[in-house]
């Protein structure tokens, strides 16, 4: 791998007084994790921490912090690669840019500083982008909003690969590297200029095959991240009026991975070792099915104890809003209604049903499962981080999870005769589609189990070769 020209490291405060620069904490789809910092191999809680570039300029080191925000470090770490890269290689992103033909229109030799006009009349691509962040940025959600900000900055990196490599395919290998830095910086100008000048009509079909797998190879995005960025775009392209470019055959493939459940001795062992507050929390998980956010948010009002029911309600002044705008109000079982006065009796001043520490909404209620999970012995004992975690010590195993015991929840239900229909409004999904996805593998019940063991059991019960 060529060493990087910059890094992102986070400066925390330590016991001592110390600053120092130390590597960012990253989620198994390797997104930064906000707040956290590794030391050691070992993930540390610095709430403080600032995200800083760090690179080196005439020899010596250079720094830009850039905010606690891990949406916009990654965003300005790839705009500083960007810069540096052109800067020495008169690149602008890697040192081998695809390939492929890349038809983003762009000046055939060294860019000139004279204007051209577009070949094709339309909107701005980079005003449209800027319209569309700031119209987006007004009724979607901050994860939601990052990840349509990071796409689009994506593709313009992309359109500045892509003019330089058309830009210099007249070029050998040899005459690239002897490019003087004046010219490295025109040719970092003109695609500029080129990028500017592009009209979001000019986008085609080749544009997004060509950003799939620039996605692919110089992003190192998984199948399902490409398939997602792509989406992300076709939806920037609906909202000024255009049609997709990608259907069918042309939209990338990813693994569509079934939701897996827990099973009677998974939870049996998970509610044995429980402690009180993650005894209640796996009763509410398992008896409402609610989404994460929905569980950080619950409060003890949306629980009606005389009827025996739940409704998922919004709550602006926490900032919880449920997801489509849905409200929804289902029945609960009674266990789960005695279990929630008992906790009410236990937390008298609390609103929240599962506060954090500080009493605010705790958004990192998957780690408890998590860590139940390793105590209780359901870890596969397979799953390894990217930072050499293994499950089979550390709380880390993709197959525990939050979202698993909605689908048991749901699985359950229709076991014992509950109507798919039915489970839609439960689970507050737009689609029975959705829903039927969680019920796919369902669980089979122990008379048809004994029918597949008899089945093969003549040869089970043959002597094993010697």
């Amino acid at each position: 791998m060529p060493k990087e020209l910059v890094t992102l490291k986070v400066r925390i405060r330590m016991s001592d007084g110390s600053r120092p620069y130390v590597h960012p904490a990253k989620t198994k789809n390797n997104k930064l994790k906000a707040k956290y910092v590794l030391i050691d191999q070992i993930e540390h809680y610095h709430p403080e921490g600032i995200y800083t570039l760090c690179w080196r300029r005439g020899g010596q080191p250079a720094y830009e912090t850039v905010g606690s925000d891990p949406s916009e470090a990654e965003s300005k770490l790839a705009r500083k690669r960007l810069e540096l890269q052109s800067e020495a290689l008169g690149m602008a992103l890697a040192p081998k840019l695809p390939s492929f033909p890349l038809p983003m229109h762009s000046p055939e030799t060294l860019p000139s500083h004279a204007p051209t006009t577009s070949k094709v009349a339309g909107r701005s691509l980079k005003e449209c982008v800027a319209t569309y962040l700031k119209e987006t940025e007004e009724h979607k959600k901050p994860k939601t909003f990052a990840a349509y900000r990071n796409n689009l900055d994506n593709f313009g990196d992309f359109c500045l690969a892509a003019h330089i490599e058309k830009a210099t395919t007249h070029l050998t290998k040899e005459a690239k590297g002897a490019l003087t830095k004046q010219e490295k910086a025109a040719l970092v100008k003109g695609a500029s200029m080129a990028y500017e000048r592009t009209c979001i009509e000019e986008v085609t079909r080749e544009d997004l095959l060509a950003y799939a797998l620039f996605l692919r190879q110089y992003r190192e995005n998984c199948p399902r991240s490409v398939r997602n960025k792509i989406d992300y775009f076709q939806i920037f392209l609906h909202h000024f009026g255009l049609p997709s470019l990608l259907l069918g055959k042309d939209l990338p493939k990813y693994t569509k991975k079934t939701v897996r459940k827990y099973n009677k001795v998974q939870l049996q062992k998970m509610f044995d070792e429980a402690t009180l507050d993650e005894w209640d929390l796996m009763h509410f998980l398992l008896g409402i099915g609610p989404r994460a956010q929905e569980t950080s948010y619950a409060c003890y009002p949306d629980v009606d104890y005389v009827t025996g029911e739940y409704t998922v309600t919004e709550h602006l002044e926490l900032g919880f809003t449920p997801k489509d705008g849905e409200e929804g109000t289902f029945p609960i079982p009674r266990s789960l209604v005695e279990i929630l006065l008992a906790r009410r009796k236990r937390y008298p001043t609390m609103r929240l049903i599962f506060p954090g520490p500080s009493g605010k909404p705790d958004l990192h209620l998957l780690r408890i499962i998590k860590r139940l999970g390793l105590r209780a012995g359901v870890n596969c004992g397979f799953c390894v981080t990217k930072n050499g975690l293994s499950c089979a010590m550390e709380p880390v195993c993709k197959h525990v999870i939050l979202h698993t015991m909605r689908k048991t929840y749901a699985s359950m239900l229709h076991k014992n005769g509950v109507s798919a229909r039915t489970l839609m409004r439960y689970l507050r999904h737009s689609d029975l589609e959705t829903t039927l996805a969680y019920l796919a593998d369902d669980e089979d019940d122990d008379e048809l189990r004994a029918t597949v063991s008899d089945t093969f059991a003549g040869y089970a019960a043959q002597a094993p070769p010697a």
